[in-house]
């Protein structure tokens, strides 16, 4: 017969559906057990009570199926997954849920073994988990899955699930199979997951931020309109303040004055609002009176709210900023000092563009400093282009690099100029320093005392000379005198002794002349006479002049030289003064000038005759032959230029220019003692000095200065 259910067994239902673990399992768990466990008892009751009576059997078997259709709706309309076992652990039934999930079909799964079939592992180890079913049957009781339990699918697929499994009883008390209850809980453990990792990221994230507040080596706060609400130590140490000192304060205590402290939030906030931070550097008070200078950079928690707070960092830079004053101060000297330098100096980086230029190098480029930062060499300076491959060759090596060479100046004078290229190659910077040193006068002097030592030593060769040959040449010259009276003058005595010899005086005349004996007496009358003045000339070398000083315009004596010079015309000389032009360039302040007055001319004289020399045996070209006579007042001394345009000098012969014998003129044409005479009178004989520049191709200039003061030292 049928038994009704009543309330105890409902009780009974719970007891094995939730036992120790009904608080745990989801509530849609107990609701599809309960009515599983309904379902069950129902359809044992039936089997149990089915009468012997043929028709009771029937409509019992009627009502079974009905009971197992209904049962089988149920199982399959239950959103969780459902496997039924016997009591040996073999599937009986599952639904669709748990086909989905295990990957076995209905039919595949009936009389399997559960664990083949729900396949369960540790989802942190990996290790296979054990099976609930199995603990139902050996303990009769209802068993939930641990956390952390995947469920393998037929096709490897892997879910985390929840699960229950609870025991179907026969009349409450035998075993007869197992009900079991599963989800996929995947997604929520995902969910979980990230919630927890989230919360420990934020709690990192905080821990982060407030280790960083404490241990940050700048000044960290928070103010609410001004006040401060947070500070680290490091703020504190900084202003020589407690915190307890500063929490609740108003920001106005650390400024010297209301005009800073209201600047600085203007500033602060109209950055803020324009770029979403601000930044400023001001002034605090310590605590202890002393001021700083801060680097303040504020940041609002809210850049929509300003009233939320702002966030604030403050570095003392009061160390950087004197640092920077004494910097300044030191790179200010370092360039007075570079600018005071007589040196060119330019620094170049590796590929040859400016990164230093002093004033020298500005003078002697034409190019200021603030236009050949950054640019190349031979941009701002073309001169120098030729000394990047000696720079190159400096980075290359290592080693300095020095030269001399001739560097056209802007002004046109052709200056010689000594080059030195040191290489830098500190804090992986590398370039290299060029130094250019004008050397010409140094150069000139040390050519002048070379001169002046030539100059002693070829006057104590013709002080020995003049007492070997003025003897027998004054002999000679004398003798020669003699014979051209007693052969060539109508002298009583020579008639006498041409009569005594029975000739006549005019006979031996006649005889004389056609043998060309008086030519031949006068050529070695005046050979000997030129002798003699060059042996004069020499001596010149070896004695001061007894000459008395004279006051001299040199403008005049130059317009009496070139006068002259031109009336001294010889067509053998192959060049006519006369048609050579002459710009005058005369200074009115020149005074005159104590000198003796025709050994200057003489000079000029000199140079004058070698300028046009050389001009006339230039190939012939458009410009046409000139002299530049130049006269100007320098200090105590008179500067006297006389500059042709002829063919210029090598660099070779001007340095030899003075020296006595030496000449570029064919043998015979010249000794070579002109210019070495010259630069003996000026120098020696009336303390100035004489140089010469000349430019191969433009032309030669000759400076002659002398001491308003008379004899002096150059």
């Amino acid at each position: 017969m049928w038994a009704p259910i009543g309330p105890a067994q409902f009780a009974v239902g719970a007891v094995w559906l939730g036992g120790d673990r009904a608080d745990w399992l989801p509530p849609v768990f107990l609701g599809t057990a309960f009515v599983l466990l309904i379902l069950a008892a129902i359809s044992l009751i039936l089997k149990r009570c089915i009468p012997v009576r043929t028709a009771e059997l029937v409509q019992a078997n009627r009502e079974l199926k009905a009971s197992e259709t209904n049962l089988a709706i149920t199982l399959d309309s239950i959103g969780d997954a459902v496997i039924v076992t016997d009591a040996a652990g073999r599937i009986e039934r599952m639904n669709p849920v748990a086909e989905k999930l295990t990957g076995w079909n209905s039919a595949d799964a009936k009389g399997q073994d559960l664990t083949r079939v729900f396949r369960i592992v540790n989802a942190e180890t990996g290790a296979a988990a054990e099976n609930p079913v199995e603990r139902v049957l050996r303990e009769g009781v209802v068993v939930g899955l641990a956390n952390h339990t995947k469920l393998i699918a037929r096709d490897g697929r892997e879910r985390q699930i929840a699960d229950s499994a609870a025991p179907i009883r026969r009349d409450g008390r035998e075993v007869t199979g197992v009900v079991l209850v599963f989800r996929d809980v995947t997604d929520q453990y995902r969910e979980q997951a990230q919630r927890r990792q989230a919360e420990r990221a934020l709690r990192g994230s905080e821990a982060h931020l407030r280790s960083i507040f404490r241990a940050a080596p700048t000044g960290i706060g928070l103010v609410y309109n001004r006040v401060f609400e947070e500070v680290n130590e490091r703020l504190c140490r900084m202003l020589g303040y407690q915190a307890d000192e500063l929490l609740g304060r108003n920001a106005r205590m650390l400024y010297p004055s209301d005009a800073e402290y209201d600047w600085v939030g203007r500033e602060k906030y109209r950055q803020i609002e324009q770029f979403g931070t601000g930044t400023v550097e001001t002034r605090w008070r310590r605590k202890d009176g002393t001021e700083i200078e801060v680097l303040l950079s504020s940041t609002p928690l809210d850049p929509t709210d300003l009233s939320l707070g702002v966030t604030f960092t403050a570095l003392d830079i009061t160390d950087r900023i004197q640092a920077l004053e004494e910097l300044k101060r030191l790179r200010s000297l370092l360039t007075s000092i570079i600018d005071s330098m007589p040196s060119v100096l330019v620094a170049v980086d590796r590929d040859g563009r400016v990164t230093a230029w002093n004033r020298g190098a500005a003078e002697s480029s034409g190019v200021p400093v603030e236009q050949a930062s950054g640019r190349t060499l031979p941009e701002v300076f073309p001169q120098l282009d030729a000394e990047l491959e000696r720079v190159r060759a400096a980075l290359a090596s290592g080693s300095i690099q020095q030269a001399r060479t001739i560097i056209e100046g802007t002004d046109g004078p052709v200056r010689l100029t000594d080059i030195t290229v040191y290489p830098l190659a500190e804090n992986g910077v590398a370039g290299a320093v060029i130094r250019l040193d004008d050397v010409t006068e140094r150069v000139r002097m040390e050519e002048r005392m070379i001169q002046s030592e030539k100059m002693l030593s070829v006057g104590g060769l013709a002080a020995g000379m003049a007492h070997e040959v003025n003897n027998p040449l004054a002999a000679i010259l004398q003798n020669v005198q003699n014979a051209l009276r007693r052969t060539t003058e109508d002298l009583p005595a020579n008639r006498q002794a041409a009569e005594a010899a029975g000739i006549s005086l005019e006979a031996i005349q006649d005889y004389l002349e056609r043998r060309g004996v008086p030519r031949m007496l006068r050529g070695v009358l005046e050979s000997g006479r030129r002798a003699a003045e060059l042996v004069e000339n020499m001596l010149s070398f070896s004695r001061k002049s007894p000459g008395a000083l004279s006051t001299c315009d040199l403008a005049e004596l130059l317009e009496k030289t070139v006068a002259l010079a031109a009336s001294d015309y010889d067509p053998s000389k192959q060049y006519d003064f006369r048609h050579i032009r002459i710009v005058r360039d005369y200074a009115a302040d020149c005074p005159p000038v104590p000198c003796e007055r025709s050994k200057i001319q003489q000079v000029f004289l000199n140079v004058l005759k070698n300028g046009a020399e050389a001009m006339m045996a230039r190939e012939q070209s458009e410009r046409e032959p000139a002299f530049v006579l130049r006269t100007r007042c320098d200090g105590p001394w008179v500067r006297v230029d006389i500059e042709d345009n002829g063919p210029g000098m090598p660099e070779e012969v001007r340095r030899r220019v003075f020296e006595p014998f030496f000449t570029t003129r064919e043998v015979g044409s010249g000794t070579g003692l002109g210019l070495s005479i010259s630069y003996f009178i000026v120098t020696q004989q009336h303390g100035g000095s004489m140089t010469v520049d000349s430019t191969v191709g433009k032309g030669t200039v000759f400076s002659i200065l002398l001491p308003l003061a008379g004899r002096g030292i150059p």
